[in-house]
């Protein structure tokens, strides 16, 4: 196995802000989680829902609630990513989301975000094209 990985690589041009609509206590723990578009709010994410599209991954989160405003999310929307997973996933597979952010096997292979790397039975490393 060679030492090569396409977790990380992101293209700053394709890394967009969003507010987020759902409500989290720690916005530490968002950093990795799928998002799709929240079609209620405009400009708004939020966490990939049971089977749903996955626009991107957050990059970065920050709590604006103590100033008056909501949690917003800077999301890649192409690249490399870590990503937890729902259940084992193996290279090759297509992901869709699996509720709370996390992604699970999309068995149309028709998502167009990749499984290159499993890392384990709830780790994955995924390419978005």
């Amino acid at each position: 196995m060679f030492g090569y990985t396409v977790e990380g690589f992101s293209l700053p041009d394709f890394n967009w802000t969003f507010a987020l609509s759902d409500e989290v206590a720690n916005t530490d723990s968002l950093e990795g989680l799928a998002v799709e578009q929240d079609t209620a709010h405009a400009n708004t994410v939020k966490l990939a829902t049971d089977g749903g599209k996955i626009l991107g991954f957050i990059l970065v989160a920050e709590d604006g609630k103590s100033q008056g405003e909501g949690i917003t999310v800077t999301v890649s929307l192409k690249g490399g990513h870590r990503v937890a997973s729902s259940a084992q996933l193996a290279v090759g597979d297509h992901v869709v989301g699996a509720g709370a952010g996390k992604v699970k096997k999309d068995t149309a292979n028709a998502s167009g975000i990749v499984v290159f790397e499993a890392i384990d039975a709830n780790t994955a490393v995924v390419l978005q094209k």
